[in-house]
């Protein structure tokens, strides 16, 4: 079978995330807000299955990285979904990119193996960085308006907080997870979202209390919390039976793609198609290199 498992959890999770990020571009809830919101919502209904899983049998190291999970998207989803709100959602989208590179070099420094096992097939080692080379051509090539640049900018820390939650991802799971482990890997992450936002949000909990869980932000983070749910369980999928993360992120930059059509059919869009076409044929190629 050409595609395993964890490549088609990689392409819904590419819809998944396209979904989200546009989803939190109309909505346009600030970034730590939507975090406490969504984290409250996710521990409830993770919380509510819990109850009837077993306490899995995992040592502290697995906690420890569910707990790391969650503060590193408190601050990267901090800087993610305000740079959404600001400068557009398929503009946003250009992080993945970026924590594509940030997680196959720290990856290949934890895991060597998994670097090491591509110097024995080297046309495959050439064909990955072919279609490595090809994705950054065409994020440049998708620098067509004026502010790309400052959205680019806007995303750089996003993609260093994420890409360290997916490495823990991949640190705390793998592919002998349960069902139960997933729930309580998530539950404990969704904690740390929740209480590291609540950190950030004090002086707003505080003072402005009625605020931030206003109706329009619940209304709001309700419906954010659809497409969230899905991305969350594909990708920590993905994640955990990938080799490396890197390759999943190097699928997910389709939501890129997904994103420039919508925008392109339903308000015409400027972007370039060809740019376009250069990221589905290099993310196509990684796929059947990579199975």
């Amino acid at each position: 079978m050409i595609l395993q498992d964890w490549q088609i959890l990689s392409l819904l999770t590419s819809f998944a995330t396209a979904v989200y990020i546009h989803v939190n571009h109309t909505q346009k809830i600030c970034g730590l807000t939507l975090v406490l919101l969504r984290g409250l919502f996710m521990v409830v209904l993770l919380g509510s299955i819990a109850l009837f899983l077993p306490l899995p049998q995992q040592d502290w190291f697995f906690y420890f990285c569910a707990l790391a999970i969650g503060f590193c998207v408190v601050w990267g989803d901090k800087h993610l979904l305000n740079a959404a709100a600001k400068h557009g959602g398929r503009l946003t989208s250009l992080f993945i990119s970026m924590k594509i590179f940030l997680l196959f070099t720290v990856w290949s420094i934890i895991e060597p193996s998994s670097f090491l096992s591509l110097l024995t097939q080297p046309w495959v080692m050439v064909g990955m960085l072919a279609c490595y080379i090809a994705m950054v051509a065409a994020m440049l090539g998708l620098r067509r308006q004026d502010h790309t640049a400052a959205a680019v900018v806007a995303v750089v820390p996003a993609a260093v907080f994420l890409s360290g939650a997916d490495i823990f991802t991949k640190l705390g799971l793998d592919e002998t997870a349960g069902f139960a482990d997933m729930v309580y890997f998530l539950l404990v992450g969704q904690a740390g979202c929740v209480v590291g936002s609540a950190v950030l949000l004090r002086k707003d909990l505080c003072t402005r209390y009625r605020h931030v869980f206003s109706k329009k932000h619940l209304k709001g983070t309700a419906i954010i919390l659809v497409p969230f749910l899905a991305l969350v369980v594909t990708f920590v999928s993905a994640v955990s039976r990938a080799p490396n993360p890197a390759y999943v992120g190097a699928i997910t930059v389709l939501t890129t793609v997904w994103l420039t059509v919508y925008y392109k059919l339903t308000r015409g869009d400027s972007a370039n198609w060809q740019s376009t076409f250069v990221l589905v044929a290099a993310a196509m190629g990684l796929t059947l290199l990579t199975s």
